[in-house]
């Protein structure tokens, strides 16, 4: 008995040295692979780590689609969760299904949308989106500070997401 009692301090001792790990079960969007050269495909962890804002778009000639930016105090944000994609930023919120298939290939399903009337260039930006986000997505994601996110259209355009990451991912659970 006097042995188990010495002991349990060295033990508590011993725990309080290790260094934290994330509770169990937590999980973060997955790490990339170490060789930089071949891009990464995105699975639906990776995806639901973050929230994601519009940093650049372009159609398949290269040009700005000037449409997707409405103002400066509105950028539009994609988030994934429990096989649902959410689109705002717009006039509207929009959401639907989605998944990604073999070869990092993303599928959303039709957007739904509230309904409510805005000025013109956030109409034309709920617009813009959900005609784009309607093709099926090449998906790359890109390991930095911050990491991005690369959709290739089957148009060929071009949108880059800038993540930050969620309350789950940060910290194992929901924020307090």
């Amino acid at each position: 008995m006097n042995k188990t009692m010495l002991l349990l301090p060295l033990a508590l001792a011993l725990a309080a040295c290790t260094p934290d790990a994330p509770p169990p079960g937590a999980a973060g969007p997955m790490p990339p692979p170490a060789d930089s050269s071949v891009p990464y495909v995105a699975d639906s962890a990776t995806l639901a780590g973050y929230h994601w804002h519009l940093e650049s778009a372009a159609d398949a000639a290269g040009a700005r689609i000037d449409a997707l930016f409405p103002g400066d105090d509105h950028a539009l944000t994609l988030d994934f969760a429990d096989g649902r994609v959410s689109v705002s930023g717009g006039c509207n919120g929009q959401g639907g299904s989605y998944a990604v298939g073999d070869g990092g290939k993303l599928e959303i399903g039709q957007l739904m949308s509230t309904r409510k009337a805005c000025p013109a260039p956030l109409m034309a930006a709920d617009d813009a989106i959900a005609a784009l986000l309607a093709q099926p997505q090449e998906v790359r994601f890109e390991e930095g500070a911050p990491p991005q996110l690369r959709l290739v259209a089957a148009d060929g355009s071009t949108t880059t997401w800038t993540g930050e990451a969620t309350a789950e991912a940060r910290y194992g659970g929901e924020g307090e």
